[in-house]
């Protein structure tokens, strides 16, 4: 007989199990991919499965990390799934490599109510960054994080 002692209070959702760099070191970055560059098994997670999820954890959990190997920004409705958490004061964090962030998508992701982003930037020249985050610019990083800093 199994027994659960309590429910979770930290929960790890992959909005995203695709990211659009091809890193070496990660297991994403290295699947096979289709023609549009896209790998072949790339889903985000619906707001329909979402809501599930958080229903059943909303009582017991303090946080709930939107990232695990995929980019978590791809999926379109990550503001919405934020907004949710913080709505039932859920500590809400995001890792991501801000290569798609947008003056909107900065203000939707504060606008939401997260409570930390996590911005990986692995070099300190376009050249060493690009030689690890391939596909990626340093640039578009920097710029992501000033987007969110003025959003803030």
């Amino acid at each position: 007989m199994v027994r659960v002692r309590h429910l979770p209070t930290f929960v790890s959702i992959e909005p995203a199990n695709y990211c659009q760099l091809r890193c070496p070191e990660c297991p994403v970055g290295r699947e096979k991919r289709n023609e549009q560059g896209t790998r072949e098994s790339a889903q985000v997670m619906s707001m329909e499965v979402y809501e599930r999820v958080l229903t059943q954890v909303e009582a017991s959990a303090h946080t709930v990390q939107f990232y695990f190997q995929g980019e978590p920004l791809l999926n379109k409705h990550l503001p919405e799934m934020i907004a949710r958490a913080h709505q039932v004061g859920i500590y809400t964090i995001v890792s991501t490599n801000a290569q798609t962030i947008s003056k909107e998508l900065a203000n939707a992701l504060v606008k939401s109510g997260l409570s930390r982003i996590i911005v990986s930037i692995d070099g300190f020249s376009e050249e060493s960054y690009t030689a690890y985050r391939v596909g990626g610019s340093l640039q578009k990083a920097l710029e992501g994080l000033q987007l969110m800093r003025h959003a803030k």
